[in-house]
């Protein structure tokens, strides 16, 4: 296998990144979603996309594992095969043959920009918090939704806004919408490391930093889980998207400024 680039990083930003990855994995034990968004809008601040995913991507898998283990009855199997996975399933084979082609840095500013524009609308809906449930998409949107999801989620590993934007309006039952969520990065990031390996992008290096993270995967689960169970929601969410907004505009200006 080819070997990874060496990348140069201080003893501050090491500890800078084991705390973004920490942060991402608790927020996933929190809501169910958003763990690569925060490594990838964050940690690509230290460390370069095409090294930083091939790294956290099978850590992200065990976790999607543990919460699909512990709320195996919760999941909606039909949901999953009639109207998710063949959508995402075919979006993700297309954005997993653009990612060879496609520069890390315009990868980046597209990434950036994406990240805030989902930002600004979760944190207008959360504005609108007490009105009633979103209506549920018609069957062609829903599923043009999810293939662009599955696309982003092959280019970048975290289509997980889009997917989310769906299937919240199909599901309003927390333990449900947690549960099959997980089932779909299962999946699809299942793919992704099988791509990874295919590609040459998991290597000793990889793997070495992949084991070093399972710390992090360990103080995630475990301080995600007091915070799920202690902290309101809708603060939690819009502290992350506030965070967020901020990260994708960094991100993106700093890929344009590069």
């Amino acid at each position: 296998m080819t070997a990874s680039p060496a990348v140069a990083m201080s003893l501050g930003e090491q500890v800078a990144l084991l705390g973004v990855v920490t942060l991402a994995f608790t927020v996933e034990t929190v809501v169910g979603f958003g763990a690569t968004v925060v490594v990838v809008s964050l940690g690509a601040l230290f460390l370069p996309l095409e090294l930083l995913l091939p790294t956290f991507v099978p850590v992200n898998l065990a976790l999607s594992f543990w919460l699909v283990g512990r709320n195996l009855h919760d999941v909606q199997w039909r949901l999953l095969g009639r109207r998710l996975l063949p959508a995402l399933l075919v979006g993700m084979a297309v954005g997993m043959g653009l990612l060879a082609g496609l520069p890390s840095r315009r990868m980046l500013i597209v990434f950036g920009a994406l990240v805030v524009g989902l930002s600004v609308r979760e944190l207008l809906a959360m504005r609108r918090a007490d009105a009633a449930p979103p209506a549920v998409l018609s069957a062609p949107v829903a599923a043009l939704v999810l293939a662009s999801g599955g696309v982003v989620h092959g280019v970048f590993g975290t289509g997980g806004p889009l997917i989310v934007f769906v299937l919240a309006r199909q599901l309003h039952e927390k333990g449900a919408f947690r549960a099959t969520l997980a089932v779909v990065w299962v999946l699809l990031n299942g793919l992704l490391v099988l791509g990874y390996w295919v590609g040459d992008r998991l290597d000793g290096s990889t793997l070495r930093g992949s084991a070093l993270l399972v710390v992090a995967l360990m103080v995630g689960l475990v301080v995600g889980q007091r915070v799920h169970e202690r902290v309101d929601a809708i603060r939690f969410r819009k502290g992350l998207f506030s965070m967020l907004l901020i990260a994708g505009f960094v991100l993106s200006l700093r890929s344009l400024l590069t």
